[in-house]
This record gives structure tokens, C-alpha cells and sequence, in this order.
């Protein structure tokens, strides 16, 4: 159910759902629900969750527990994220963004190195897990607002031509975040703070 909250011009949507014991793990109390959220029109959303115990057979008036919620997380429209390798030999990459346009958004593409393993005998040339800012190339998406209320960003990121440089890019990640501006509440004080990210391995080069 829909409701406007009076004086903010925000809308609020109650909606509940069961929760569901595993059959395969009920005794050791796991449960999980399926909840599903539909942003309209691709706006920017809040949502948080709460549990409450149902219990038919009881006395009246405590057949309801009393509700537990989450805090209020921010949720973002879907975004479609684009990667092509430009060359087979050295580091050129195309990254393209896109989704709902929605306001004092911008984006930025960085292409990071992952770290080395260091201890000893430890296989040469692996990469870890970690993703590290050394050497990182990083640049603004530039974002274009279509007709259709969606948007589109790109950017190219482009490495030096130094072959000792070459296979720890390829063996890296691309990290594009979506940074939200605005104010503070009680200050003029401008902010900004991602709301969005998204990180992939870099794709093999053509021909590579």
C-alpha cells in the first residue's frame, strides 16, 4: 500500500511478505524471504526491513510480536555496464554506463593494478584478490541525458606504453562509481559520496 508522507513529498509502500524455514536446515533456525522491489520510474528509494513473529495459537493480543527493523539503506536504479578492450597489445579500454537519469549524479572510471602475492614461493606473476590505487588510471564519464529519461556515460582509459606496465593492468580490475552531490543538512557545506559501484575484471584484449 502507497501512502504520502504529509509535508515531504515522498511516497511510502508497505509490503509483506512470508518468511521461509529450509526444510534441509530447520533445526539449525535458518530462514530467508523473498522480497521484491520495484523502483518506478527509475527515482532513487529508501528501504528497510522488518521482522515480526506471527504466532496464531497464542492469547489474544500477543499473536504479533513486536517488529524489529533494519536501518534505511539507499536504493539505486539498475545500470548497464559496457567494457571493450581497444587494442591487442597494449592497455585501451572503452567503458560505457548506462540507465535512469537522475539528478547531481557523475560517474568515474579508474582501471587498478591487484596486488602481488609476497610471500615466499609464492607462484610469480599471480595476482591476489586485493585491489590496489598504484598507478591508477582514472577518469570522469562524461554523462548524456537522453529523451527517454535514461542516460548514457563513457570514458576511455588509456595506459603508457610500457611493456612492464602492460601485464599488471591486464591482470587488474576497471572500477566505475556513481557519486551523489549535495548538502548537508544543518550546513552549506557541499558532499559528495558514492552510491554506486561496480567492479569487473579487465577483459582480455582483442586478439589476446
Amino acid at each position: 500500500m502507497a501512502r504520502q508522507c504529509p509535508g515531504t513529498g515522498l511516497a511510502r509502500t508497505n509490503r509483506s511478505r512470508p518468511v521461509h524455514f529450509r526444510p534441509a536446515r530447520r533445526t539449525a533456525r535458518k530462514w530467508f524471504a523473498d522480497v521484491d522491489v520495484d523502483i518506478p520510474g527509475g527515482r532513487p528509494a529508501l528501504l528497510r526491513l522488518g521482522l515480526v513473529r506471527y504466532q496464531p495459537e497464542s492469547p489474544g493480543g500477543a499473536r504479533a510480536s513486536r517488529m524489529v527493523t533494519s536501518d534505511w539503506i539507499p536504493l539505486q536504479a539498475p545500470r548497464t555496464m559496457t567494457i571493450r578492450s581497444l587494442s591487442g597489445t597494449g592497455i585501451d579500454y572503452d567503458v560505457s554506463l548506462t540507465g535512469k537519469h537522475i539528478e547531481d549524479r557523475s560517474f568515474i572510471a579508474a582501471l587498478r593494478w591487484r596486488a602481488f602475492p609476497t610471500p615466499a614461493g609464492a607462484p610469480v606473476g599471480s595476482p591476489t584478490d586485493i585491489t590496489i590505487d598504484n598507478n591508477e588510471i582514472s577518469k570522469a564519464m562524461g554523462a548524456t541525458p537522453t529523451s527517454d529519461g535514461t542516460f548514457f556515460a563513457q570514458a576511455r582509459l588509456i595506459g603508457p606504453n610500457d611493456p612492464a606496465a602492460v601485464p599488471r593492468y591486464r591482470t587488474g580490475r576497471i572500477v566505475v562509481r556513481e557519486q551523489h552531490s549535495g548538502y548537508k543538512i544543518r550546513t552549506d557545506d557541499k558532499i559528495s559520496r558514492t552510491e554506486w559501484l561496480e567492479v569487473v575484471d579487465v577483459p582480455q584484449p582483442q586478439g589476446g
